[in-house]
């Protein structure tokens, strides 16, 4: 690679590298003026089956997207050079998605009078079928949205990602006059016009072709199928990780202690896209690397954020815990300053979870073997294992915490074994 290209290259990075931090930074104020108008207008029991929902519909979205989040801009970036290719790639994972959104129905379906109650906090099929269509929703934006990530067209990711979380503020104005699920609904009916338009509008300006016969785009979707769904486990384990402390608090606890929890949890999940920003660029960046043969210069700008991930991560974690009581009244209501104690035992999970966001992306980008689901997987196992021998909201922060160490100690551990394997052995 010549110095030029090496220039454009580094040029080109940090100009999306910008681009998505503040488009990240956009929609994290968006987020907590939803939950400072949410926690300050609801009862505690309302906040919490907010959280539930919020959490539930992140596990079934991501389900329903089969692992395509991560196999779109990995096959879009790897085939950027060859058109024919490219849209063979994106036709395989639209067709592989259908079939995993449609299974996943078919199981809601069939396991509803068992999930209903878990994932909704109550027994209304209504509220159940909404949660579905949130989901699924949500799961078309993150096709979308990764598409853009593959194409290398982060500017149209940003924006699209910043509008359609405005679209999601209006609705607020009638929260003292609409139910929870009701509110999910306008939302799920908001993404759905939105990134239909969008579509439509791809397609209009002929951007890809889906003229490819059955025979061509077997082998394809054979190939994505065997990327993807090992990767729509790690998904899983990810998003119920998440999921699990409010799911578990509400089957043996109440709603007021899912409140309670989901401060910490809140300001974790407002904290985290900080890191998972770079991850977006990653993911692509790294893939064409490695179709490329450019693996050093990968390998560097890994080297590089790890430093400044964990730098920022530390003052994050100090102002959160200096802080603490007046970032609590700023974005929920003055009611829970009685989980103090609980949120900064939260928000100590902070530094691996930025290790573990900055690596999952260049491990999935460099090797076909599932580790990322191997890591959240035993990560769950810890999780689920440390609550059941938990009683109290602190120790269940304890818990949670022990899982976040061991997934960001293990990623970082793979991550240099995977690349001293590539015979990248020099720093």
């Amino acid at each position: 690679m010549n110095t030029a290209g090496i220039k454009r290259y580094y040029k080109k990075f940090g100009k999306d590298v910008i681009w998505t931090f503040a488009g990240q930074m956009i929609v994290m104020l968006i987020l907590l003026i939803i939950n400072k108008v949410v926690s300050t207008f609801m009862s505690v029991e309302d906040f919490g089956q907010y959280n539930l929902l919020r959490r539930s519909a992140s596990v079934l979205s991501f389900t329903m997207l089969g692992g395509a989040g991560i196999a779109l801009p990995r096959y879009l970036a790897m085939s950027r050079q060859n058109r024919q290719e490219r849209d063979r790639y994106l036709l395989s994972l639209i067709v592989y998605v259908l079939f995993v959104s449609a299974s996943v129905f078919c199981l809601c379906l069939l396991f509803g009078k068992w999930l209903a109650p878990v994932l909704t906090g109550d027994n209304e099929w209504s509220h159940y079928f909404i949660l579905i269509a949130y989901s699924f929703a949500t799961s078309v934006s993150s096709f979308v949205l990764a598409y853009y990530r593959g194409i290398g067209q982060f500017i149209r990711y940003n924006v699209l990602q910043i509008l359609s979380q405005l679209l999601l503020l209006p609705p607020l104005a009638f929260v003292l006059h609409i139910s929870i699920s009701a509110l999910y609904l306008v939302w799920a009916i908001i993404f759905s016009v939105l990134y239909l338009i969008v579509i439509l509008l791809e397609q209009s300006k002929e951007r890809f072709s889906f003229s490819v016969g059955k025979k061509e785009l077997r082998p394809y979707v054979k190939e994505v199928s065997q990327y993807s769904f090992p990767r729509l486990c790690g998904d899983f384990f990810l998003f119920f990780t998440n999921a699990f402390p409010l799911l578990y608090l509400n089957a043996r606890s109440s709603l007021s202690d899912v409140s309670f929890f989901s401060v910490g949890v809140s300001l974790l999940g407002i904290a985290t896209p900080v890191f998972s920003v770079l991850g977006v660029i990653l993911l692509p960046y790294v893939s064409s690397c490695l179709a490329e043969g450019k693996m050093r210069e990968a390998k560097k700008n890994v080297n590089r954020l790890t430093f400044i991930y964990i730098t920022l991560a530390v003052m994050l974690t100090l102002c959160f815990f200096v802080f603490m009581r007046q970032i609590i009244c700023l974005f929920f209501d003055p009611k829970y300053l009685s989980t103090i104690e609980t949120t900064r035992l939260l928000i100590l999970a902070l530094l691996p979870d930025a290790l573990y966001l900055l690596y999952r992306n260049p491990i999935d980008a460099i090797s076909k073997t599932p580790y990322n689901t191997i890591i959240m997987l035993v990560s769950l196992g810890v999780l689920v294992a440390a609550f059941f021998l938990s009683g109290t909201l602190k120790e269940y922060a304890i818990a949670y915490l022990l899982a976040a160490l061991f997934k960001g100690i293990a990623s970082t551990i793979t991550w240099y074994i995977l690349i001293k394997k590539n015979g990248q052995t020099e720093f």
